[in-house]
């Protein structure tokens, strides 16, 4: 053990046997070589170095470089630590375009902890396994690329970024592996115009929380698969020029929310995800200026869709889908210079209701749909300016049609001639 020290010349331990040591508020003039060293345990607290060359490290137990400070690599690739890493407090400077961390093809068996550190450059977690947690609870990354680059990673545990963590550059999971949580609260994701957080093809056992998340930039989920529900609950995502969510091919066990005063600015692409219970948007707020703004044609839904109060600028695809519940729109908002929503062949087990001043701004198509309950939209206001405010030829409503909208434009024979062609039983 040593406190306070310099060493101005080189720590070269490579290869070598070593028992364990911890050096305290230390200050290295050059670079610490640990590769294909072995150890009990390694400590390097609130110590200043250049840099660590630790490749194939191994260590029977921590490696602890807590409120270390660095503008150089710290390379433990291809180690194996048998303890935890840590890098709480960690201050790791230098060009953001570098890697600052490069944990690649390790294996660790503890937890991988860097709460409140500050990093720029990006941090390389490619085909690591953790069999602990990863907690990056209020850390800062700041790349000019990827800040994470976690793809092919594996945790057995959780992947905790909450609390302010924020992350400048591509937050890269592709293809990971997470058998917890993965949970991204009060999380900032920036990376505008390109990526921001990158989870294709990934597998998460227990869910993505994100609630009060913001992004801006592209999310990609496409093709991954999610236990649990995946939540961005007052969430904020930003791509406004182009897509903010793309998930289609998505799997969710349960729940898909974007409820409790969300907001998305940009499309949301569903388009043949499978969503084992509901969707939820209730309160949510969803634009775009592409449309549609909701892609979700070919999707599958177990339960129902709630959209109370939800207000959705630029249309929704549901077409060619399958509900297992019902469709609730009450007090909704939605609206399309040309189509407000689209469910065309869509089957829905229960009932559609569009009530209690349910506004379409657009035209509402049911073609060649089947309810199977009622069709409900009295109270509400349908509005298909130069084109007919609702259609439904073709389609086939086990039970009833209830109510007749308020329209400021056609004229009310129009809405019953769409209505005419339906197939009653």
């Amino acid at each position: 053990m040593l406190t306070g020290a310099r060493i101005s010349g080189e720590l070269d331990l490579g290869c070598g046997k070593l028992v364990a040591f911890l050096f305290t508020a230390c200050r290295f003039d050059n670079m610490i070589n640990l590769s294909d060293a072995s150890s009990a345990f390694v400590g390097l607290n609130g110590c200043y170095f250049p840099g660590i060359i630790g490749a194939r490290l191994k260590c029977n137990g921590p490696v602890w470089l807590n409120g270390c400070q660095s503008d150089g690599l710290i390379n433990l690739e291809d180690s194996i630590i048998k303890g935890e890493i840590g890098l709480s407090k960690a201050k790791l400077q230098g060009d953001k375009s570098a890697h600052r961390v490069r944990l690649s093809g390790a294996t660790i068996n503890g937890d991988l902890s860097m709460i409140d550190a500050l990093i720029s450059g990006s941090i390389e977690l490619r085909g690591t396994t953790v069999n602990g947690s990863i907690f990056l609870k209020g850390t800062e990354i700041i790349s000019e690329r990827n800040s994470i680059d976690a793809r092919l990673l594996k945790v057995s545990g959780d992947v905790s970024a909450v609390d302010s963590f924020k992350s400048t550059g591509n937050f890269n999971m592709a293809g990971a592996q997470i058998g917890g949580q993965l949970t991204l609260r009060d999380a900032h994701l920036s990376n505008k115009g390109k990526t921001a957080l990158n989870l294709d093809h990934a597998r998460i056992d227990l869910g993505l929380y994100g609630h009060g998340l913001v992004t801006e930039g592209e999310v990609l989920i496409h093709h991954a698969n999610l236990g649990c529900q995946l939540s961005f609950a007052g969430a904020r995502l930003s791509n406004p020029q182009g897509t903010a969510l793309r998930a289609d091919h998505l799997i969710v066990d349960g729940s898909l929310f974007f409820n409790e005063d969300a907001h998305v600015d940009g499309v949301v692409n569903l388009h043949g995800a499978k969503i084992g219970c509901a969707l939820n948007l209730s309160n949510g707020q969803l634009s775009a200026s592409i449309s549609p703004s909701v892609k979700a044609d070919e999707i599958s839904i177990g339960g129902d869709i709630l959209g109370q109060r939800c207000g959705i600028t630029g249309g929704f695809q549901l077409r060619d889908s399958k509900i297992g519940g019902s469709v609730f729109f009450e007090h909704a908002l939605l609206s399309d210079s040309t189509c407000a929503l689209n469910a065309d062949r869509t089957q829905v087990a229960g009932s559609v209701i569009m009530t209690h001043d349910f506004t379409a701004k657009g035209t509402v198509s049911f073609v060649d749909a089947q309810i199977g309950t009622s069709l409900q939209f009295q109270d509400s206001k349908l509005s298909g300016t130069d084109r007919p405010c609702m259609v439904a030829s073709g389609a086939r409503i086990q039970s009833d049609v209830i109510g007749i909208a308020r329209r400021s434009r056609p004229s009310r024979s129009d809405s019953y001639r769409c209505a005419r062609r339906c197939s009653y039983r």
